[in-house]
């Protein structure tokens, strides 16, 4: 016999939240749909907000940029709507498929954890490195990530040193399942693998660095590990 039971709450989660939840029990497995209506406001200060396996459909507004709140999908989430969601971090745990068909910007650290596949689609995770204090907005991938991410960036940063300008070079994302490569380029169209250059951070300049500097620009070509081997 089947059974279908519907939960319906008003929540206040810091100035103003009303969410709906609704519980679908078949066989004893229940699939969470958890919903910010449209018009309504959710504003938080630092809080910790946990979705569960499910569904998470979006179309009002979902704002908590204040460290240390985190926006975890727990379990595999299906986001979706027409509102919009800036978080200070955004964590995908224990395991399941987490698939993204609505963007998500993120304004310190996007995580995904081993055992955990995350589909973004056309960049809809946005690393907010766009916006000052949150140039440094990273991600940290141990897990799977399809598709693409916005806000990626390599930066150079400058140090003191014998060279007349000795920076060096990092990329804002990191993790067990990525592999680096750098590449150089003299005028930011055609591009060449730089041997040896294969870490997160590179230095380069005129004396130190396997990076010769020569007015070139650089990126990072970022790879993940499938079962041991790079796609």
């Amino acid at each position: 016999m089947k059974r279908f039971y519907v939960l319906s709450k008003v929540v206040k989660v810091g100035f103003l939240a009303c969410i709906l939840v609704s519980a679908l029990v078949k066989n004893s497995v229940a699939q969470i749909s958890t919903v910010i209506g449209s018009g309504t406001n959710v504003y938080n200060t630092g809080a910790t907000v946990d979705i569960p396996a499910g569904t998470f459909t979006n179309n009002g507004t979902y704002y908590d940029t204040t460290s240390p709140g985190v926006m975890q999908f727990d379990g595999g989430v299906n986001y979706s709507g027409t509102g919009t969601m800036s978080v200070w971090d955004f964590h995908f745990i224990n395991g399941g498929t987490s698939t993204l068909s609505s963007l998500v910007s993120v304004y310190h650290t996007a995580t995904i954890d081993a055992g955990t596949i995350v589909n973004s689609g056309a960049g809809n995770i946005n690393l907010r490195t766009d916006i000052y204090p949150h140039l440094n907005a990273n991600l940290v991938v141990n897990g799977v990530l399809n598709g693409t991410v916005q806000g990626l960036l390599a930066t150079s940063t400058a140090v003191t040193g014998p060279c007349t300008y000795s920076p060096t070079l990092s990329v804002n994302m990191s993790g067990s399942v990525v592999l680096y490569q750098w590449q150089s380029s003299p005028n930011n169209v055609t591009w060449t693998t730089v041997a040896g250059a294969t870490n997160h951070l590179q230095s380069y300049g005129e004396c130190t660095g396997i990076l010769s500097r020569n007015n070139n620009y650089y990126k990072q070509r970022l790879y993940q590990y499938y079962f041991g081997h790079i796609p």
